[in-house]
């Protein structure tokens, strides 16, 4: 069963992490009706953190980076911080040791990852 991670600095107390977990169960839901992807690619998603302080990209990234590699190969790892779409920064997907990334293309995957890793 694939993994999706969100860490994000998104209180519990709001609805934007409940919306994005709605929307991404509706996706599914509607790529299996078309037959898009096999009925046993169901997904389970996980909160890595909600308590990022706000805005914090450096403190969403400390706490991914000393946790990721404790979840299987395949996982999918979205960091919500401060990743509202911008004039000229692309959200991007970037694989690394078997993992999937999903932000903005900030240089935030530099605070991600070490050099030379």
């Amino acid at each position: 069963m694939p993994i999706i991670t969100i860490t994000s600095d998104w209180s519990r107390s709001d609805y934007y992490l409940p919306s994005l977990k709605g929307k991404m169960f509706s996706v599914y839901l509607a790529c299996k009706e078309l037959n898009k992807i096999p009925v046993a690619d169901l997904f389970n998603i996980v909160d890595i953190s909600t308590t990022v302080k706000p805005f914090d990209i450096s403190e969403a990234c400390f706490i991914l980076k000393n946790s990721y590699h404790h979840y299987p190969d395949g996982s999918i790892h979205l960091i919500a911080v401060e990743s509202e779409p911008h004039d000229g920064i692309d959200m991007v997907v970037v694989k690394r040791k078997g993992h999937y990334f999903i932000s903005p293309d900030d240089g935030r995957f530099a605070l991600l990852f070490s050099v030379g890793e």
